[in-house]
């Protein structure tokens, strides 16, 4: 966790943006090998962002996620829940059906229209702060082969996110020591 934290240089940067695709079209925390591996391929200019984004749509990953036919309005909807946490407003919602249908933009597009908008910088801000925090917290005094090894189970066993491993871990441990 703390070397895809240390890949990030900023928040607006390349190595911001593609940190927000990874939840965005994923819903989970960059692993450090991939996470490296986009942001070598955008800085040597062999992808753009905007392949990257397509390239995370048609991953198996993706597909096994959301399946690989979703129809238009599945696709908005599914973005709406995934990335913001929540139901899509009529008006934003027929606009980026619209874009969609009239072709005026591709699903990769909005995707990355969703993943860098104001309102999903903010939430990705406070849930990077939050994250930050408990990991400190949890790792102080804590053996880390532990640490890795639950926060594994948790995402293995239970299907967590490494974000919801990492908070969980967090309150529990908060919640006994208090």
């Amino acid at each position: 966790i703390i070397k895809v934290f240390d890949l990030v240089t900023g928040m607006d940067n390349i190595t911001g943006q593609i940190c927000r695709l990874y939840n965005s079209a994923l819903g989970r925390f960059p692993d450090h090998e991939g996470f490296n591996y986009w942001i070598n391929m955008n800085k040597s200019g062999a992808n753009s962002y905007r392949q990257t984004a397509s390239s995370f749509l048609i991953s198996a990953e993706f597909n096994e996620l959301y399946g690989a036919s979703l129809t238009t309005h599945d696709y908005v909807n599914t973005l709406y829940k995934n990335i913001l946490d929540r139901e899509p407003d009529l008006p934003g919602q027929s606009y980026w059906i619209g874009r969609l249908e009239n072709n005026l933009e591709t699903r990769s597009e909005v995707l990355m229209g969703f993943s860098e908008s104001v309102e999903n910088k903010a939430i990705f801000s406070s849930l990077t702060d939050y994250i930050w925090a408990n990991l400190l917290w949890i790792i102080d005094g804590l053996n880390l082969s532990w640490l890795i090894s639950i926060v594994n189970f948790l995402c293995t066993d239970y299907r967590y996110s490494l974000w919801e491993a990492i908070v969980y871990i967090g309150f529990l441990l908060r919640e006994f020591d208090g």
